[in-house]
């Protein structure tokens, strides 16, 4: 269903890795859930809104182009500015420039380390962050399929504050408490500190 909708052709390899991924990049159940969306295709993007309801349009709201789940998770001007912004401020927290390597459509399917460049000199706990907060990312631009407005940081930034209050006792029950720190050290103290209004106006 995936590749006939996107007009791709993903490998078996690729689609066990997507499979794996959406249940470990993340403990918490809301996030784990989201991913099967992706994978299962029941995201409600314009098209497939039209399927089951011819009557609704299949174009975006917000360009008038075929609604797809590409389109409107990446190839949309508007939402690439997003994806922009969103790279702009993790760059910021970890001091590293991101860039994301768009090969194909299951990097779109799956966030995963693949995003990453060879070059990019995160570490393990910030590339972990990283896809988390991409995932995040993805999920609100979903959100946004059927509205003319574009998600915007503060959104994405307010997504994950409440994302990781689930995250964070799911760690603990499973005495992982100091992983989580590890992780997230850095994004949290960006969120309790005045370096969020500069990030999110640069």
């Amino acid at each position: 269903m995936w590749c006939e909708r996107s007009n791709s052709v993903i490998s078996v390899e690729d689609w066990q890795k997507a499979c794996l991924k959406a249940q470990t990049q993340a403990i918490n159940s809301h996030l784990k859930l989201i991913q099967c969306k992706w994978l299962t295709r029941t995201d409600l993007t314009p098209t497939l809104l039209n399927k089951s309801d011819p009557d609704t349009s299949d174009v975006c709201v917000k360009c008038g182009a075929k609604g797809t789940l590409i389109h409107c998770l990446w190839k949309h001007p508007q939402i690439q500015t997003v994806w922009t912004e969103v790279l702009n401020v993790l760059s910021f927290i970890t001091g590293v420039k991101i860039k994301l390597c768009i090969t194909h459509n299951y990097t779109l399917l799956c966030v995963s380390w693949d995003f990453f460049p060879v070059e990019c000199k995160l570490n393990t706990e910030n590339k972990k962050m990283t896809v988390y907060c991409l995932l995040q990312a993805k999920h609100n631009m979903a959100d946004t399929c059927k509205s003319i407005s574009r998600p915007s940081l503060q959104a994405w930034l307010a997504s994950l504050s409440n994302s990781l209050v689930l995250e964070k006792p799911a760690f603990m029950i499973r005495g992982k408490y100091s992983t989580f720190k590890k992780i997230w050290k850095i994004f949290l103290l960006f969120l309790e500190g005045e370096n969020a209004t500069e990030a999110l106006l640069t």
